[in-house]
């Protein structure tokens, strides 16, 4: 595996198990990559300070790229931030407050996260994956320059009304589904795999020297990008279709196990 210099990751039905655990045996197979010179990289939909709170027990000075994309960092250094349309953020803070029956929006940053959802169910699950979040009594009081990402909570799993009725609301911009429940909506040019061609530059490598994994619509674009490209078992059929290999679900800890044999371990 030595022709590889990043592993770009996915974290939720990827590489954390079942419970949203990190699997065991991470902290061996960390170790076995640093001493080849690989990057373990996290990439996903979650911020960027939640993403640091999981990997803050492990050895590594980690890049992250978080947000779906539009916040990458090297090390401590923010490399790269993907500001939203200003007016469309308003749209869409406007359609979920108009429809809080249907809708919780969480207004992203690139230090933290903004929600007025008052939900009990809403603010639980948006809480798994913003650690840094704050309460705020009106959004619009935001300075929505600043937004890199929005993060919308549908109530209703899967439904395809409702994510046509935030993609309406978002006039252009980029929407994908991160999970039955979430969209994210983002500027037309921020994915995950940018964010790779982002790192890969910083750090004067070819996008080519990267694997990725991944199981979601949001994670398409990196999985296309990078040279080697694994879909969990439990991938999204469209995931599935454009991977180089299957690899056991992320249950299994098919990630550690990948890694492990890619390590000859």
């Amino acid at each position: 595996m030595e022709q590889f210099s990043l592993v770009a990751v996915d974290m939720d039905g990827t590489f954390l198990d079942g419970n949203g655990e990190i699997p065991p045996g991470f902290a061996d197979t960390l170790a076995a990559l640093s001493e080849r010179g690989i990057a373990f990289t996290p990439a996903s939909g979650r911020q960027l300070a939640t993403l640091r709170n999981i990997f803050a027990p492990y050895d590594g000075n980690f890049d992250f790229i978080a947000e779906n994309g539009t916040v990458v960092a090297a090390g401590d250094q923010l490399i790269d931030i993907t500001p939203l349309d200003t007016a469309a953020v308003a749209a869409i803070v406007d359609l979920c407050e108009r429809e809080p029956e249907r809708f919780a929006v969480v207004v992203c940053m690139p230090e933290t996260s903004y929600m007025d959802s008052t939900n009990p169910v809403a603010r639980r699950e948006i809480e798994i994956y913003y650690h840094a979040l704050e309460l705020i009594d009106d959004l619009r009081e935001l300075d929505y320059s600043r937004v890199v990402k929005l993060a919308v909570f549908c109530f209703t799993p899967g439904s395809e009304t409702d994510y046509q009725a935030i993609k309406e609301a978002a006039a252009g911009q980029h929407c994908v589904a991160s999970s039955p429940y979430w969209v994210d909506v983002m500027d037309p040019t921020a994915n995950k795999a940018r964010a790779l061609e982002t790192l890969a530059r910083h750090h004067g490598f070819s996008v080519e020297n990267t694997i990725a994994f991944g199981d979601y619509l949001n994670d398409l674009e990196l999985l296309q990008t990078a040279g080697r490209s694994y879909a969990m078992d439990n991938a999204h059929p469209e995931v599935k279709k454009i991977a180089d290999e299957i690899v056991p679900p992320n249950t299994e800890y098919g990630v550690i196990q990948t890694l492990d044999r890619l390590l000859g371990r």
